[in-house]
């Protein structure tokens, strides 16, 4: 305890009269004792935090690490979804081409198999037999090429296919799809190995082939216009045979009529599939003797001479197509021609990819779907 009391005199600045403050030495011991409680009080409560921060951080130290863990197996884990995912989308691309090359087998196999019906027809003109209505027109159209078509193997694909999504379709849809039109291929071929063989054993009796050259001058006549003339329309794409209304026009080779009756340009036309890749056209007929599907021979009467059509008078307009390329007729023509009328004549080789780009064939016009 503090023995002696204090005074603490206090002296203004200004002029005024200091005064003194008495402090007893009771009052002295006791603040100096509160404030030791209170330092004791205030050490107290310190450590007891800091140890208990430090228990808690020892209790949490646990919990800490498997936090740190969980987050690095979190980003393991989102690692690993975004290599999922893009080896996702790498599987789903290589998915989409392996359908894309698969269905264009398919659809490529479904066109070869158009050519073979094309080549079985050829066949049955050569054995002699008569086509039917469907086989007859099917011989003058050609099958266009998949790949030719707009917009690429997509667009053959939609329509071979009747546009069903083959790259959003379930795997096992995909693959019952597949073997459907896999089978149906191959009942389709079967079909025609079966009809080929018999065919083939057909044309084994046959005593020889039709020759199916057109050889012969389908009318008495004078040649007014040759292969390959320049006219202001474009190029000759035939003959020009001028003769009487009414001149008998006779069939150059055996064939089958493909096409028989009025079409732009021609008027009325006659086109006869002769086999190999031989076709003929007659146009500007009076009248037809024949009709679609007829089976003609060498020197039968097939039309008349006339001026139907784009025409200024009577005559026969005669092509010769081979592989659906216009060809000089005289080339092909069984005839002793005058000297002067042969020096005149294209070249011997001439065909549509010789003679000037800019000049299309006059009467090389589109036949209509309503003609056939």
């Amino acid at each position: 305890m503090i023995k002696n009391s204090i005074s603490i005199v206090i002296v203004p600045h200004s002029s005024g009269k200091p005064y003194t403050i008495f402090i007893h030495r009771y009052l002295l011991s006791f603040i100096l004792g509160f404030s030791c409680l209170a330092m004791l009080g205030l050490f107290g409560i310190v450590f007891t935090y800091t140890f208990d921060y430090i228990q808690m951080q020892e209790a949490l130290e646990p919990t800490k690490l498997e936090i740190d863990n969980l987050i690095e197996e979190n980003q393991m884990l989102n690692g690993a979804i975004t290599q999922a995912s893009n080896h996702q989308d790498d599987l789903a691309l290589v998915i989409k081409e392996e359908r894309e090359q698969h269905a264009q087998a398919l659809i490529e196999i479904h066109d070869r198999l158009k050519m073979l019906e094309k080549f079985y027809a050829d066949l049955r003109i050569m054995a002699g037999f008569k086509l039917n209505v469907d086989d007859a027109k099917a011989l003058d159209k050609v099958a266009p090429d998949p790949l030719d078509a707009h917009g690429g193997p997509v667009e053959a694909m939609d329509k071979h296919f009747e546009g069903i999504n083959l790259f959003s379709m379930p795997q096992d849809e995909y693959l019952q799809l597949m073997q459907t039109k896999e089978m149906a291929l191959k009942n389709e071929l079967n079909e025609h190995i079966t009809t080929i063989q018999k065919l083939k054993m057909l044309l084994e009796n046959k005593a020889s082939l039709v020759d199916d050259v057109p050889s012969l001058v389908p009318v008495e006549g004078t040649i007014t216009s040759l292969f390959g003339e320049v006219r202001k329309g474009g190029t000759h794409g035939g003959l020009d045979i001028a003769a009487p209304e009414g001149t008998p026009i006779h069939a150059p080779a055996d064939g089958v009529v493909v096409k028989s009756g009025p079409s732009m340009g021609y008027g009325r036309v006659i086109i006869i599939d002769h086999g190999n890749g031989y076709t003929t056209r007659f146009g500007h007929l009076s009248g037809e003797t024949v009709s679609l599907g007829d089976r003609v021979e060498e020197g039968d009467i097939i039309g008349y001479v006339g001026s139907t059509g784009w025409a200024t008078g009577p005559h026969l307009h005669y092509e010769v197509r081979l592989n659906g390329v216009p060809v000089d007729p005289i080339n092909y023509l069984n005839t002793n021609l005058p000297q002067k009328l042969l020096d005149n004549t294209s070249n011997p080789n001439t065909s549509i990819e010789e003679l000037p780009p800019s000049y299309p064939f006059i009467e090389d016009l589109p036949l209509q779907e309503s003609d056939l």
